[in-house]
């Protein structure tokens, strides 16, 4: 009688490192807005608060900080369309100034279809809409590598556009 070995291999799978750095900063970028929105519907919360400051640096960490505070002296807050769902595409990848750049940029197009309302401020204390408008901006977003992880800070707009729904072709 003969026996079969079973012979395994060893198939270690290989990553290419660029994929996986602009899939990195990528997540963190959508992060960062997350928990900005997060923070933006519940101004009130600080953790949320400092959850989404600490994903942000410099000018776009303090107009956060000073956003914030307005909302909560105005007793504002933001609350989800019931029409159009809001949401931040990426349309192009990371690009890096150089191979060990800590600076990347990303172009990504934002639905912002937030309402802004004022909290309790209607009928029955339900909250009264202040702004409920549709904004679409295209902009290229600064993330900067920080301690291991990517952080907003900054960026360019690149168009601005009302009275549609959804991010224009370029």
């Amino acid at each position: 009688r003969r026996q079969r070995q079973l012979c395994i291999r060893d198939s270690t799978t290989t990553i290419d490192p660029a994929a996986a750095l602009a899939a990195e900063v990528e997540a963190d970028l959508l992060e960062a807005f997350r928990l900005g929105r997060e923070a933006w519907q519940d101004p009130f919360d600080v953790e949320k608060e400092e959850a989404a400051l600490d994903r942000r640096l410099g000018i776009v960490r303090d107009d956060l900080a000073a956003s914030l505070a307005d909302y909560r002296d105005r007793n504002y807050a933001l609350r989800p369309s019931e029409t159009v769902p809001a949401s931040v595409a990426i349309e192009d990848p990371p690009e890096f100034a150089g191979p060990k750049s800590d600076v990347a940029r990303v172009r990504v197009c934002e639905v912002n279809s937030w309402v802004l309302v004022e909290v309790g401020a209607g009928p029955n204390g339900t909250d009264a809409i202040v702004n409920d408008d549709i904004l679409i901006t295209r902009s290229d977003v600064f993330m900067r590598n920080v301690d291991g992880g990517w952080k907003f800070e900054g960026g360019n707009e690149l168009g601005e556009w009302q009275g549609i729904d959804e991010c224009p072709g370029e």
